[in-house]
């Protein structure tokens, strides 16, 4: 609040929005950070309120990703060929129809969980971010989603504990007793936490080393026990990158549960990203040099 009285924030102000108005700046990220300054303050000019959106933003980490993503847009604009690169995508048109047809607007909102198994490297990540970019599902092409990972042997309460570590939500509730709570109380919480990271509009990405699917398609019964309740919270959404499949019997059970299976990107679909790196690098290769080459590649 203070530094709405500083006579060097008045005078950063009138520098911006002079270098706005003389198209000398292309990029300007106003923002809140004192829950006791609001938005209708006197002291901020309206041109900033109404043609930026201004919001308050609390959160160290949300404020870092904003920014991230500014400078991510900013590299994209001087150096198209760092976009090109960052949002290529070839093939998998399979795998993209089935995620088009099973998640419509309608349906959308009853699959709290997507889970997509593969091989690490497999390209898991990258076919639900392409999904959601082409369905403008994201707010921006360079929205990068908060991720999480849960190893082989962590809890419940590890998911808990690295969700709020993500600094992300304004969780006020004490967790120093998390582990000798009851479970039901700590899916309750969890079901909070998600609902509350949903309604900010992020995206989470929860990387499964054996976590959650077990090795033989099973889930563990915590995870079981959090989809029967999230069934019941159409606004809960996020997505889950596994090592195994979950089996058909227990998908069945859950009808909030997507899951894609990931397989190998076929050779062509190789033989076609690599010609498309190789345009967009400008790396001249003869066909001799790329016929030997192709056939190396494993598909992930």
């Amino acid at each position: 609040e203070s530094a709405l009285q500083s006579p060097w924030v008045e005078k950063e102000i009138e520098i911006v929005k002079r270098m706005i108005s003389q198209n000398q700046t292309k990029k300007f990220l106003p923002f809140i950070v004192d829950d006791k300054v609001k938005i209708d303050n006197p002291k901020i000019p309206k041109w900033i309120v109404e043609a930026y959106n201004l919001k308050n933003i609390t959160s160290s980490n949300k404020i870092a990703e904003l920014i991230r993503m500014q400078i991510r847009e900013c590299d994209w604009d001087k150096n198209p060929t760092n976009a090109q690169l960052s949002n290529l995508f070839v093939g998998r048109n399979d795998l993209i129809s089935l995620l088009e047809n099973n998640l419509s607007d309608i349906d959308f909102q009853h699959k709290n969980c997507i889970q997509l198994s593969g091989l690490e490297g497999i390209g898991r990540r990258s076919i639900i971010n392409h999904y959601y970019k082409k369905d403008q599902i994201y707010s921006s092409a360079s929205y990068t989603p908060p991720t999480i990972v849960l190893d082989k042997g962590t809890s419940i309460e590890d998911f808990i504990t690295r969700l709020l570590n993500l600094g992300l939500l304004n969780y006020r509730k004490d967790i120093s007793s998390l582990s000798c709570m009851e479970m039901q109380d700590k899916i309750d919480m969890l079901v909070d936490l998600l609902t509350e990271l949903t309604r900010a509009k992020e995206f989470l990405f929860v990387l499964d080393n054996r976590s959650i699917v077990l090795p033989t398609g099973e889930i563990v019964e915590w995870f079981d026990k959090l989809l029967q309740q999230l069934e019941s919270h159409n606004d809960v959404q996020f997505v889950l990158i596994s090592l195994s499949k979950i089996t058909p019997k227990i998908a069945r059970l859950h009808q909030n549960l997507f899951t894609l299976p990931v397989p190998e990107l076929n050779k062509s679909d190789c033989k076609n990203l690599f010609k498309r790196i190789l345009k967009i690098k400008g790396i001249p290769l003869s066909e001799d040099e790329q016929s030997y080459i192709i056939p190396q590649f494993k598909g992930f």
